[in-house]
């Protein structure tokens, strides 16, 4: 994964960096995953960007689920419910900078999900967020 160690300035993704700004966070609307292409909104106030979890993660070969009854959403072996910002992993626990929430037929997480928590590399490159293994 990208930190300021490596020279790079353009994170606004993960927990890790205190970056330089060299692009406006609030301009970047586009995000890539994989084969996944979409749009994206940043929230200045978690300093996070809001992306579809399995749009995202499926595009990158992610098994993604859904429990109905307890509102889970899993992403290989990460569970998180819908409204809370607490992701596990075995005995592990995460927490996102924002809650998971269900809109329009679609889960939204933060983008240090993909980042700390699936430890994805997560970058801005050419105006767009860019999420690769």
């Amino acid at each position: 994964r990208r930190s300021c160690s490596d020279s790079y300035t353009d994170c606004y993704c993960c927990t890790d960096c205190s970056p330089v700004a060299t692009t406006n966070p609030a301009s970047i609307t586009a995000v890539t995953a994989g084969s996944y292409s979409g749009t994206t909104t940043y929230d200045a106030d978690t300093q996070t960007y809001e992306l579809p979890v399995r749009a995202v993660s499926e595009a990158l070969g992610f098994v993604v689920t859904w429990d109905g009854d307890s509102v889970t959403v899993g992403v290989d072996n990460v569970k998180f419910q819908i409204g809370s910002v607490t992701c596990t992993e075995g005995d592990e626990s995460y927490t996102m900078k924002k809650a998971a929430v269900f809109r329009d037929d679609t889960t939204y997480v933060s983008s240090d999900f993909f980042s700390d928590v699936l430890k994805l590399n997560v970058s801005i490159e050419n105006n767009a967020l860019v999420i690769s293994k």
